[in-house]
């Protein structure tokens, strides 16, 4: 949020720009995670699954718990660590 403005004339018009989470991950295919930043630590997992069209969750920093990333339905990359990869236990 603090670098919105100063990115917009740098990035193509096709990127959304949101206010908070819950507008950001709407029908969105997957939430990739750069940062620390508490808005992202808070984010309430299970209400950002549901309202994606697929819940991927890229996970740059660790910030999630794998079993609660992937108790609320997400397919869970972290950094470093072991991928849980639900779409891929279902299909066995």
């Amino acid at each position: 949020p603090a670098a919105m403005e100063a990115a917009k004339p740098l990035l193509p018009d096709a990127v959304v720009y949101a206010d908070n989470m819950t507008h950001i991950v709407r029908d969105s295919d997957a939430l990739v995670v750069l940062t620390e930043w508490p808005e992202f630590k808070l984010l309430d997992l299970l209400q950002a699954g549901k309202a994606m069209r697929q819940p991927v969750l890229l996970d740059l920093r660790n910030l999630y718990d794998p079993v609660k990333a992937t108790q609320a339905g997400f397919d869970y990359y972290p950094i470093g660590r072991r991928p849980l990869v639900l779409s891929q236990l279902k299909k066995k």
